[in-house]
């Protein structure tokens, strides 16, 4: 009887075992499949961060771009070369402190009502609006999260107390050195606009990969 038996309890095990090995290697395709599918959607997603954080790069240089010529344009409008990087250089002083030629091109003849065109304190402030929303929509960032950097708030307080547009309180009787010099430091928030961008764009990698820490900080 038993050894009738035996190989039947051979064959059984045999083929529980044979069984067993077949559903561990569909477990084991099942798991490649989904490490394939995952692993594609990652890629994906590190391809469209590559894009997104080209376009912060290339909105970036485009707003001081801009910038820089208006930077041209007052310099020409003022009958003066920009020779900044020339350090023996000594400016005109009545050129540089004087505001007639920036103020004209850039406000016009009314305060309360600054000139719209080409080459005005309203086009930049627009162009410098629109950069901003253009950045956090690339970015996934809050609608005015990037303001902290930059206001462009329309109204503003001058050095009397009084409720002036933007154009007029940062540029209206304002000479060409220190126009420029503003125009300097709008250039510097553009940039640190941009390193936010791609720092919150690096952020969300971090996040996609699972590799979350202090890396997101430096």
């Amino acid at each position: 009887m038993l050894r009738i038996a035996f190989p039947a309890l051979f064959m059984v095990l045999l083929a529980g075992c044979s069984h067993t090995h077949e559903m561990l290697w569909w477990d084991m395709m099942e798991s490649h499949q989904e490490f394939s599918r995952v692993t594609a959607l990652v890629k994906k997603e590190q391809a469209e961060q590559s894009v997104i954080s080209d376009s912060v790069i290339v909105l970036t240089d485009s707003a001081v771009a801009y910038i820089e010529r208006l930077e041209a344009v007052l310099f020409a409008a003022a009958d003066q070369e920009d020779r900044r990087d020339e350090r023996s250089h000594e400016p005109d002083a009545d050129a540089y402190y004087d505001y007639r030629s920036s103020t004209e091109l850039l406000i016009g003849e009314e305060p309360a009502a600054p000139r719209q065109g080409v080459n005005s304190a309203h086009a930049l402030r627009m162009h410098l609006e629109n950069h901003k929303r253009l950045m956090e929509q690339v970015a996934t960032m809050r609608k005015g999260e990037l303001d902290i950097y930059l206001s462009t708030d329309n109204a503003v307080t001058d050095y009397s107390g009084t409720l002036v547009p933007w154009e007029t309180g940062a540029f209206y009787h304002v000479p060409l050195a220190t126009v420029i010099e503003r125009l300097t430091r709008m250039k510097i928030a553009v940039r640190q606009m941009e390193h936010a961008a791609l720092l919150r764009r690096r952020a969300d990698n971090l996040l996609l990969n699972g590799t979350v820490g202090s890396e997101v900080m430096e």
